[in-house]
């Protein structure tokens, strides 16, 4: 049997408002996520790596420990304001990976 991956984006704030966010697991590309969106992916249970990405930056790689039948809930986000993006790209994350519970967190 299998585990799912959630990853869910909330709808709210300006920063990439336009911008779909690349969702990898283990390295491979499982989908995109928009604002207020969510990317289900079947994995086996075990350990996972899953990382968010946009362009040359994203969040780090962040593990998600899949247990049979259960699913694992993360929420991507801005990792700052549009004033930081900057600053981010070059020293922090980009975007945030954290853990999460439900539709857009």
């Amino acid at each position: 049997m299998a585990g799912r991956i959630l990853v869910d984006r909330p709808a709210g704030g300006t920063h990439d408002i336009f911008r779909r966010y690349n969702i990898k697991v283990d390295g491979e590309q499982v989908g995109k996520i928009r604002r207020g969106g969510q990317v289900s992916v079947e994995v086996a249970p075990g350990s996972h790596y899953v990382q968010a990405r946009i362009d040359w930056v994203g969040s780090p790689a962040r593990e998600a420990n899949v247990i049979d039948g259960t699913d694992v809930h993360l929420m991507v986000r801005p990792a700052g304001n549009a004033f930081q993006a900057l600053y981010q790209m070059t020293k922090h994350g980009y975007l945030k990976l954290e853990s999460g519970e439900g539709p857009a967190c």
